[in-house]
């Protein structure tokens, strides 16, 4: 049997209803072609989200975007902390050695 895989996080050490990003209308994704249309959602801190989807569905995509790795392809993106503060378990958990 394996033991189940914790991962302890720190405080994210904003304060109530800190606006970390928001997305109006948001198009993302690769070569130009569009994965994810029309996306709006925010993330008021201190929260945390996960998203999840199947394989090339533009997870990916958007959080390059969210991050300022890349551009979207449309609509508009506002990060109120700096993309320094961000961070991303990609599936193969490459931040954690």
């Amino acid at each position: 049997a394996h033991d189940p895989l914790a991962i302890r996080v720190s405080s994210t050490n904003l304060p109530a209803r800190a606006v970390v990003c928001d997305m109006r209308d948001v198009t993302v994704g690769a070569g130009g072609s569009p994965l994810l249309c029309h996306v709006n959602f925010s993330v008021i801190g201190p929260e945390r989200v996960a998203i999840v989807g199947p394989n090339g569905s533009g997870k990916t995509s958007l959080l390059r975007v969210l991050m300022g790795h890349a551009a979207p392809l449309s609509g508009e993106v506002y990060r109120g902390v700096p993309a320094a503060r961000f961070a991303y378990l990609d599936q193969h958990v490459s931040l954690l050695n």
